[in-house]
C-alpha cells in the first residue's frame, strides 16, 4: 500500500509575501534586467500534489487541485482542467509560487500540468510495471511538494530508478522536497538526478536511506535550501527559479556552444546544452549562498565541522546553500565555455560547460578550466553534476551505474602545480568546491575520471569566482581549506560495466 503525505501539514496556505523574493536575489535580478528578464513563458511546469481531505457540501472529498480562480492564477491554464469548487490550499500555494503573478519568479507561465501523487507514481512512472518505461512528457520541470513511501522497499527502489531514468532520458527536471522534520521518507528525495530542497533554518530531513546497493545511506541531501517556513514552499520557489533559468536558456541559443542538440523522448523537442537538467542543477548549486543575511533564519556556520561537511563538498544541512537566483542567472548568462581539452582557453569568472562525452572511452578523461585572480583575493564556488545511469536504450531494463568523477582545484605554477582542494565522494553524483584563493594567481578546475573502467558520459560544471578584500577573506580561507583540501581517499571500488546515454 502506498503512503504519501503533503509536506505542509497545516493545510491552510500561509500568507505569501515578497520578502523571500528579496532574500533569494530575485528583486535585484528584476531591477537589473527589467522587462527583458525571462518570465517562464516558454516553459510548462508540472505540479504533482498529494491528495488532501477537503470538506465540500457536508462531505469529505479528495482534493489536489489549485484554485484556478485565485487572483494570481487567473491567466494560468491547468491541464486537465480542475473543478472550480474543490481545491487544495496546499496545491494553491505551490501553484502561486510557481506561476503566480506576484508570488513567483515566473509569472509568464501559461500552462501547468496537474498530477495527483498516486497517479504520478502508478500511471506516469509506472511503478511495478515490469518492462514498461515511464511516460514521455513535453514538460521540462516538475514540482513535488510531498513525501511518502511504499510499504515495500523494492517498490521504493523501482520508483526512484524510474524517476532518475526519466530525468536522464527526457531532461525532465524534478524538484523534490524533504520532510519538515528529521524523518526522511524514501520518495522522492533519495533520487540521484533530482534537485532535493530543504529550508534555510535547517528544519528538515537530511541524508539518504539505505535501500539497496545503489541507493545507499551517507549521500548528501538536500542540494539547496530556500528561506521559507515549509519545505513545500521552499521546493516551489526553487522550481520557479529553475523555470526562469530554463526559459533564459531556451530564449538565447547563443548561451550553448554545443552544435548537437540533446535528444529527448519521442514527441519532445531536443534542447541545447544550456537548458539541460545537469546544467540547470549545476548552475543553481554553484550560485547558492553559503552565508546569508535574511531578516529571519540564516546560514552562519556552513561546513563548520566534520559532522556537517559531506564528502562531496556540501553541508549536510544546507546542501550548496541558499538559492541565489541573481548569481545563478549570471552564471548561466555568461555562457558555455569549453574545457582546454575541448579547445577552450582561460574562462570567464562566471560560466558553465556541458561535456556530452567524457570518461576516456574515445573521449577525454580530464576536463581542465583555467582562470586567473586579480590583485584581490577571490572566493570560488564550483559544482560538477552528472546523472546516474539507470538503463540503456528506449526500453526500460534497469541496470544502475554511478560513474565516478572527481573535482579538483589546482594552483598553476612554473615550479609545479599544487592541489588546493578536491571533492571526491564515492556515493554522490555532484562534486563541489567552495574556498578562497590568493590574489594574482593562476588556477585550474579539473574534472577527473576516477572510475575503474573507461566510459562515455555527459557532465555539467558551473562556477563563480568573486573578488573579495583580503582581510575579510582570511577566516573563510582558513576554514575552507581545512575542510575541502588535502584529503586523499583510498582505492576506488570496482564499478559495473560502462553504459551509454540513451
Amino acid at each position: 500500500m502506498k503512503k504519501y503525505f503533503p509536506l505542509l501539514l497545516v493545510l491552510a496556505t500561509p500568507p505569501v509575501t515578497a520578502a523571500y523574493l528579496d532574500d533569494v536575489g530575485f528583486t535585484d535580478l528584476k531591477l537589473l534586467h527589467g522587462a527583458g528578464l525571462a518570465n517562464g513563458a516558454t516553459v510548462a511546469p508540472t505540479l504533482v500534489e498529494a491528495n488532501v481531505d477537503v470538506e465540500y457540501m457536508d462531505a469529505i472529498v479528495d482534493a489536489w487541485w489549485p484554485n484556478r480562480l485565485h487572483s494570481e492564477l487567473l491567466d494560468v491554464t491547468f491541464v486537465p482542467l480542475p473543478p472550480t469548487e474543490v481545491y487544495s490550499d496546499h496545491a494553491t500555494g505551490s501553484a502561486r509560487r510557481i506561476a503566480g503573478t506576484t508570488s513567483s519568479m515566473t509569472p509568464g507561465v501559461e500552462t501547468v500540468a496537474i498530477y495527483e501523487a498516486d497517479n504520478w507514481l502508478s500511471n506516469f512512472l509506472r511503478v511495478d510495471t515490469a518492462g514498461s518505461a515511464p511516460l514521455a512528457s513535453v514538460s521540462r520541470i516538475a514540482n513535488h511538494s510531498w513525501v511518502g513511501d511504499y510499504d515495500d522497499t523494492a517498490e521504493n527502489v523501482d520508483a526512484l530508478q524510474r524517476l532518475d531514468w526519466l530525468i536522464n532520458r527526457d531532461e525532465f527536471i524534478q524538484v523534490v522536497g524533504n520532510s519538515n522534520n528529521a524523518t526522511l521518507k524514501p520518495l522522492l528525495a533519495n533520487a540521484f538526478n533530482a534537485i532535493a530542497v530543504g529550508r534555510t533554518d535547517g528544519v528538515h530531513s537530511t541524508g539518504s536511506l539505505a535501500l539497496d546497493t545503489t541507493y545507499v545511506a551517507g549521500r548528501a541531501n538536500p542540494h539547496l535550501v530556500a528561506p521559507l517556513g515549509t519545505t513545500s514552499a521552499a521546493t516551489a520557489v526553487v522550481t520557479s527559479a529553475a523555470t526562469l533559468l530554463i526559459d533564459t536558456a531556451q530564449a538565447d541559443p547563443t548561451l550553448s556552444r554545443e552544435a548537437d542538440l540533446i535528444p529527448r523522448a519521442a514527441g519532445a523537442a531536443p534542447i541545447k546544452s544550456a537548458a539541460s537538467a545537469e546544467v540547470i542543477k549545476a548552475v543553481l548549486m554553484a550560485g547558492a549562498d553559503r552565508a546569508t543575511d535574511n531578516p529571519g533564519a540564516n546560514i552562519t556556520d556552513y561546513r563548520d565541522s566534520a559532522e556537517h561537511a559531506t564528502d562531496n563538498g556540501l553541508d549536510l544541512r544546507y546542501g550548496a546553500g541558499q538559492l541565489n537566483i541573481l548569481r545563478s542567472h549570471s552564471i548561466l548568462s555568461a555562457g558555455e565555455q569549453d574545457s582546454m581539452e575541448d579547445g577552450g582557453g582561460t574562462f570567464l569568472w562566471s560560466g558553465f560547460d556541458y561535456d556530452p562525452a567524457f570518461g576516456g572511452d574515445n573521449s577525454n578523461a580530464v576536463g581542465t578550466y583555467t582562470f586567473t585572480t586579480t590583485a584581490l583575493a577571490a572566493e570560488v564556488t564550483a559544482s560538477l553534476v552528472w546523472n546516474l545511469s539507470v538503463a540503456e536504450g528506449p526500453g526500460y531494463s534497469p541496470d544502475p551505474r554511478l560513474y565516478n568523477l572527481d573535482l579538483e582545484l589546482w594552483q598553476i605554477d612554473i615550479a609545479g602545480d599544487t592541489l588546493l582542494a578536491s571533492s571526491t565522494s564515492l556515493l554522490d553524483n555532484t562534486e563541489n568546491i567552495w574556498t578562497m584563493l590568493a590574489p594574482d594567481g593562476d588556477y585550474a578546475l579539473r574534472v577527473v575520471h576516477s572510475d575503474a573502467m573507461d566510459f562515455a558520459w555527459d557532465y555539467a560544471i558551473a562556477w563563480h569566482v568573486q573578488a573579495v578584500p583580503l582581510p575579510a577573506a582570511l577566516p573563510l580561507l582558513t576554514a575552507a581549506l581545512a575542510l575541502l583540501g588535502f584529503t586523499r581517499r583510498g582505492p576506488r571500488r570496482a564499478r559495473q560495466r560502462p553504459a551509454r546515454r540513451s
